[in-house]
């Protein structure tokens, strides 16, 4: 999986172009550039409660603090850390959402240190 740009003129993922891009269901690696510039890669998965996003690339925080509590992520498969999901995605467009959103607020907390709040 690739993405061009998922995002909508909002900033947000245009979930209508994701829906119709990607399959309800599936798996495979995307790569997000943000609207900062940055490049992440996610490895997107079906797991037995919902979709699980692997981070497999990503910006280094700098002098941003790093845990995993407050960059919302959770420690993942050979020392990967996944996406941090409230309820995981029921399906693949789902994921691939909220995975694209998470960059865009890591890549945003990494550049100005805001908190995603």
């Amino acid at each position: 999986m690739s993405n061009g740009t998922l995002l909508g003129a909002d900033g947000k993922p245009d979930m209508d172009l994701i829906w119709s891009t990607f399959p309800q269901h599936g798996s495979g690696e995307i790569e997000h550039f943000t609207s900062y510039g940055q490049t992440f890669r996610f490895a997107i998965y079906r797991s037995g409660v919902g979709y699980e996003a692997v981070i497999l690339a990503q910006p280094a925080y700098g002098s941003r603090s790093n845990g995993l509590h407050e960059t919302h992520r959770l420690p993942g498969p050979n020392g990967f850390a996944k996406v941090c999901f409230a309820n995981h995605p029921p399906d693949l467009p789902t994921a691939i959402a909220l995975s694209i959103w998470w960059a865009e607020c890591t890549s945003k907390y990494i550049r100005n240190g805001r908190s995603w709040s």
